[in-house]
């Protein structure tokens, strides 16, 4: 007798949770349905509100005096050592991304409103960072040539390794970036 009244029980249960299930699973819906549309309604807005707080905040300071640091403090903090750095298309891709990210604010645009990286810098009279980036290298490398020939990066950058390589693609060298020109 146990055992059939626990089977009941357990039968109604499943049923309470089945109904209860389908009643709260369509109001939730609905109220998700409702907040969707809310949401699209309220897009442009939010979007737009979103923009010009973020431009306020962005005018407190004039665009030279964020120029000026970005010059001073920004672009040599950030290129630290980069004569050495070999970089892979991604990391170029990345570097540029932050650069424009702190470019297009100084200036108060987003990426929506369509204006070219190249006229950007113009406007600030920036140099690109890749550019920075590849002169610092060109730099180190005449330096190390000049060096003499008991000079460890001389060595370093003279050495060519004895075997054989690994399966696969060879790895990207930090001369092959010196040698091979980039592209734009």
């Amino acid at each position: 007798m146990k055992k059939a009244t626990q089977r009941r029980t357990a039968r109604i249960a499943f049923f309470e949770n089945k109904v209860l299930r389908k009643i709260f699973g369509a109001k939730r819906k609905m109220k998700l349905q409702e907040n969707e549309e809310k949401l699209q309604e309220n897009k442009a807005e939010l979007h737009a509100l979103h923009s010009s707080r973020i431009r306020t905040l962005r005018n407190k300071t004039r665009k030279d005096t964020q120029i000026k640091l970005y010059k001073v403090m920004a672009i040599p903090t950030g290129l630290y050592a980069s004569e050495t750095w070999t970089l892979k298309e991604k990391d170029r891709s990345r570097l540029q991304a932050a650069e424009m990210r702190f470019l297009r604010s100084v200036v108060g645009v987003t990426r929506l409103d369509h204006i070219r990286n190249e006229e950007i810098r113009y406007n600030l009279k920036v140099n690109s960072l890749l550019e920075t980036v590849d002169e610092y290298k060109q730099k180190w490398w005449e330096h190390v040539q000049r060096m003499s020939q008991d000079r460890t990066p001389k060595i370093i950058a003279d050495y060519v390794p004895i075997g054989k390589r690994s399966i696969g693609r060879p790895a990207k060298r930090w001369i092959q970036e010196i040698k091979e020109p980039q592209r734009a």
